[in-house]
């Protein structure tokens, strides 16, 4: 009898043990959250300023050297706020589009993002403080990207992209972690995420592209001549739908469709069965 007394008393330490262990990774968890973060070296918003171009408007035709997709969908976000462009046009990379779709719309723009890391003794602080401490004593963090913007202009004379402007932006994101910000943290909700920052670097760069008027307004279509070779591909979707006199723009995950009369048309890679390549 005693022996079954105290295996129940056992058992129910155990339990609570196991208990007391979750709750304080559950706690611990929570405070090690405790961090506030903000970013430097990002343009300033009231300083962006658009210069909109007379005339017809051409596709961006770009490439963002990542496979983070939220980045990519940041730099499109971007993009789309100037309104400066008739479409943007995502590409594996320039040389895919120059040699294989042998492109000469007017503008590429290349976009390389890399990512600042922060010291290996810095790390390991303030993984200890976060997650050890749960976060009682003061931690730091500091990172971010430095993201290189290069605009390339189409010239006809040397039936090639030529570089026409280059920048980079250095951003830092810092990050202070200590158990008496919790009161505080909603100041994260008012300061920039990483998303935020490429789509602001990216209205920067074109808006000063636009300033520069480096983005003159050419006409979408060829007139004539060899131009019209651009118009010899054909597409031919899952549901039997052909077009055929097309350009096909090929994208990570989609294909761009572009009419002779100007329409432009976007499917979802899963939706095209077949595309056939003009000569």
């Amino acid at each position: 009898m005693i022996f079954k007394k105290n295996s129940e008393l056992l058992s129910v330490k155990r339990t609570f043990s196991k208990f007391s262990l979750m709750m304080v990774l559950v706690i611990g968890g929570f405070l090690s959250q405790s961090c506030i973060m903000w970013y430097t070296g990002e343009p300033d918003p009231a300083q962006i300023s658009i210069k909109k171009p007379a005339g017809k408007k051409f596709p961006l035709h770009y490439n963002v050297a990542t496979t983070n997709a939220d980045l990519k969908t940041a730099v499109r976000q971007g993009i789309d706020s100037t309104d400066l462009f008739s479409t943007a046009l995502e590409h594996y990379s320039m040389l895919d589009y120059t040699e294989k779709e042998k492109g000469q719309d007017p503008l590429f723009v290349e976009i390389f993002i890399k990512e600042k890391s922060f010291g290996g003794l810095g790390i390991i602080w303030t993984y200890l403080t976060w997650y050890f401490t749960a976060a009682l004593i003061p931690a730091w963090t500091e990172d971010g990207y430095n993201i290189e913007y290069k605009a390339f202009r189409y010239d006809k004379g040397k039936k090639n992209y030529v570089t026409i402007n280059t920048k980079v932006y250095d951003t830092t994101r810092w990050g202070f972690s200590w158990l008496v910000n919790i009161p505080f943290l909603w100041i994260n909700l008012i300061t920039y995420s990483k998303k935020d920052i490429l789509s602001l670097t990216t209205q920067d760069y074109l808006a000063a592209l636009s300033r520069n008027d480096e983005i003159v307004a050419m006409k979408l279509m060829p007139e004539a001549g060899d131009d019209e070779m651009k118009f010899q591909d054909t597409l031919v979707t899952k549901k039997s739908d052909v077009y055929t006199n097309v350009r096909v723009i090929q994208a990570v995950d989609t294909y761009t469709m572009i009419s002779k009369s100007g329409k432009v048309t976007l499917f979802e890679k899963d939706n095209v069965s077949v595309v056939h390549k003009g000569n």
